[in-house]
């Protein structure tokens, strides 16, 4: 893993500064922090398979459209893809949609 020394965070000796600058995660304000570089596709990739390895099922590129409701308690979800209108039943629903519109969905019965 690429990262400076641990003596040099915080550090704003310039020729540190000179040696890390060109990678610019690591200079900021004039002195050197620790960051990590994460590649954010290779990350997606990693950590959906770490979920499917825990078990969880994952619906993507899918659109929520109704929640499943008993009272108050979300069972499952409606959603829609290119396969269609399906419906999943879980013992947790996780509004992943990014705007809450399963929450949304759920409170305000649309």
């Amino acid at each position: 893993m690429l990262k400076p020394p641990r003596e040099a965070i915080g550090s704003a000796d310039p020729s540190l500064i000179e040696r890390w600058g060109s990678y610019r995660f690591f200079v900021v304000d004039g002195r050197i922090r620790l960051s990590a570089y994460v590649d954010p596709e290779l990350l997606k990739c990693v950590l959906n398979d770490m979920a499917v390895e825990a078990g969880v099922t994952l619906c993507l590129h899918c659109w929520g459209c109704q929640a499943l409701m008993d009272g108050k308690r979300i069972e499952g979800i409606v959603f829609e893809s290119k396969e269609g209108r399906q419906a999943i039943l879980g013992q947790v629903v996780i509004d992943a949609t990014g705007d809450g519109d399963i929450f949304r969905i759920s409170w305000l019965g649309f």
